[in-house]
């Protein structure tokens, strides 16, 4: 019959491998409506790179979606892809993870 002072809900995920951003790999810029993915390596990405990123305010991650680009062909060394996303937006978005050849 008491009132509810503070509630606490937490979820938590464990990923087998840390989350990447390939750093040595790809360098990833975005803006509104898009990604542009460089291959900064000697060698070709596999095909299927996925660019995972959330909604953020501040320092914040909005709960609930993780969006995902996908670049279907191989990135060849020194070339520029850009991918096109619905959701992604400079300021308010925030790249978390890239995954390759899944």
């Amino acid at each position: 019959e008491q009132e509810y002072e503070m509630i606490d809900v937490q979820s938590v995920l464990f990923f087998e491998t840390p989350m990447s951003m390939m750093e040595d790999t790809l360098q990833i810029v975005g803006g509104n409506g898009y990604l542009d993915v460089t291959n900064t390596s000697k060698k070709a990405t596999p095909e299927n790179v996925y660019i995972y990123y959330k909604n953020s305010a501040v320092d914040l991650l909005y709960g609930g979606i993780t969006y995902r680009a996908r670049i279907e062909k191989p990135i060849q060394p020194g070339e520029t892809v850009r991918v096109m996303t619905r959701h992604y937006q400079e300021g308010n978005s925030r790249l978390i993870m890239v995954t390759c050849g899944e």
